[in-house]
């Protein structure tokens, strides 16, 4: 049994880490979710039908671990990066200037977000936080088709305002 599971994390624990890693990019925390996954799935073996390939698995355990962490946090999106105060960007002019405009396009997004239905900005909200349209959908009791519509048209209107008010290129 030990032998078994030994193989499966050598032959699986790298596409899991770098799931993590593209959702996070963070090493250390792409490192404690991979963790996670494992012994998550040590803990389920049992439940393992094989109606699936054991990847596959995995990246369902990995999956729900995610939203699970995303839950557990309460996390609000970082949209504004924490190094803007690092001394590097501090002594970088150019960089303060992006770092500001950064934060007006974000402060007018979120005054954007402000004017649209409750409806559109639970979905943006769900989205920004790592929800599926599928949870999204299920959330608001409406058909995933429509979680993906309204998304898509919400973006495509900020987009739209913020190239007629200059903060994005044609």
């Amino acid at each position: 049994m030990g032998e078994l599971l030994q193989d499966v994390y050598s032959d699986y624990s790298k596409d899991i880490y770098r799931y993590f890693y593209g959702l996070t990019l963070d090493a250390g925390l792409s490192e404690d979710l991979t963790a996670d996954v494992f012994l998550e799935a040590v803990k389920s073996l049992h439940t393992f039908k094989k109606d699936s390939s054991m990847k596959t698995w995995l990246f369902s355990i990995a999956r729900h671990r995610w939203f699970h962490y995303l839950r557990g946090k309460k996390r609000q999106p970082q949209l504004v990066s924490d190094g803007i105060l690092s001394p590097d960007n501090l002594s970088n002019t150019a960089s303060m200037e992006q770092n500001a405009s950064d934060r007006a396009m974000i402060e007018r997004i979120q005054e954007i977000l402000q004017t649209l239905s409750p409806q559109a900005q639970k979905v943006m909200a769900m989205h920004v936080n790592g929800f599926s349209c599928y949870e999204i959908a299920t959330e608001l009791q409406i058909s995933e088709n429509s979680a993906r519509v309204i998304e898509f048209r919400t973006k495509a209107k900020i987009k739209q305002i913020l190239k007629k008010e200059g903060f994005m290129d044609e």
